[in-house]
């Protein structure tokens, strides 16, 4: 019988402890400060209860347990903002706007319905636009040219085809979250 009550007396005191143990963490940030405003709170009560003023105590312990309160909420408000500032800005989907596919730079811009549009590809040396040598209506493969440093991309695909890959490899990096892997700073 007496080793049932061990055993409930040790998980009892489990318990208890844990429940310390996590109150202790939650106020670990602001604990310093509470005790400093608890003593100051103290010693304020103290020096006026042995004061020769005749006030009534009540008034006096309403107006502490006030003040300890406002203290307390504005300490806990002072932490949360401090932990807010401390946070880095997390990107957004809509700053990713460029990437590098097959050797080269392309820039997009995102429609209505989060879909890119307005595929640009620009030289990775000299930062100029390229133009396609592919001739509306023809669908061989169409090479990318820089008119700035006179460098060549061969392509296997026509201007067309070659969008639509890159469209597509946009939107796998978009639904994989590899985005915010490939943001440029």
């Amino acid at each position: 019988m007496s080793n049932d009550h061990r055993i409930r007396n040790s998980v009892i005191a489990g318990l208890i402890v844990a429940a310390a143990v996590a109150i202790a963490k939650l106020f670990s940030g602001v604990f310093p400060v509470i005790i400093a405003a608890i003593g100051s709170a103290l010693a304020g009560i103290f020096r006026h209860l042995t004061s020769s003023v005749d006030v009534p105590r009540g008034i006096v312990y309403i107006a502490s347990l006030a003040g300890g309160v406002w203290a307390i909420r504005r300490m806990r408000r002072a932490h949360k903002a401090a932990a807010a500032v401390a946070k880095p800005a997390q990107p957004d989907w809509p700053e990713y706007t460029q990437d590098r596919f097959l050797g080269v730079v392309w820039r997009w811009q995102y429609d209505r319905d989060g879909l890119p549009v307005y595929l640009a590809a620009f030289c990775p040396f000299c930062d100029m636009q390229l133009r396609s040598s592919e001739y509306p209506g023809f669908r061989f493969p169409a090479d990318l040219c820089c008119d700035r440093c006179d460098k060549r991309w061969s392509g296997k695909k026509s201007w067309e085809a070659t969008q639509i890959y890159v469209t597509l490899e946009v939107q796998r990096n978009l639904r994989s979250l590899a985005w915010r892997h490939r943001l440029t700073p």
